[in-house]
């Protein structure tokens, strides 16, 4: 495992140096150690949990995703996210029985404190599903979400 930076996307930071005052990185995992069989896998495992609890954050290599579908969907959030805020409420999540959709900042809560981020919580279109089972943060509905008209899709 090793850090990087998340303003430059580039270092080669140990764990050990990870997210101090001075150099503050995130942890780097390889998907392809998770594979069954991988005779790294229970270490990757271990990795895994360790860093979801202390640190929260991640960067996944080894996913076969290529690099222009990753700039792509980086370029559309950063688009999305400096649309005007009338457009982006256009699809605010509690518009939504699905759970999905757009939280301004100050509306999301972890351990009881206040977040100040915004977000989008989205997945594959599909059609609206009705689940046997409800969740705690959802209604049981899997369902595609709107855009924003000046979203590009």
């Amino acid at each position: 495992m090793r850090g990087v930076s998340p303003a430059s996307g580039t270092g080669h930071a140990t764990m050990e140096t990870s997210l101090s005052q001075t150099n503050p990185t995130l942890p780097v995992l390889d998907l392809s150690r998770f594979a069954a069989g991988h005779p790294e896998r229970a270490t990757a495992l271990d990795e895994l949990r360790s860093v979801a609890r202390s640190v929260g954050f991640f960067y996944l290599e080894g996913h076969g995703i290529p690099q222009d579908e990753i700039d792509g969907i980086l370029s559309l959030s950063r688009r999305f996210f400096a649309l005007p805020e009338d457009d982006k409420l256009a699809i605010e999540m509690r518009k939504s029985p699905h759970f999905r959709g757009y939280n301004r900042a100050g509306l999301e809560y972890t351990r009881g404190t206040q977040d100040w981020r915004e977000q989008v919580d989205f997945g594959p279109s599909v059609k609206a599903l009705r689940s046997r089972h409800r969740t705690r943060r959802g209604s049981g509905w899997s369902a595609p979400i709107s855009s924003p008209m000046h979203c590009p899709s």
